[in-house]
């Protein structure tokens, strides 16, 4: 029972912090700091070349 509750709050956690990741959108800020959004397209074929 406790196994199986930890295995779906580890996926939880896993599939939220790729939907935070993978959502973001560019950010400007103070001083003209900016943070990049990651390239969604770049990662996902990056991504299946290391999948496969």
């Amino acid at each position: 029972m406790l196994s199986e509750m930890f295995q779906a709050v580890a996926e939880a956690v896993d599939e939220a912090v790729a939907n935070s990741l993978f959502m973001a959108v560019d950010t400007a800020g103070r001083d003209d700091n900016v943070a990049l959004a990651i390239p969604l397209e770049q990662t996902v074929n990056l991504l299946r070349k290391v999948i496969t």
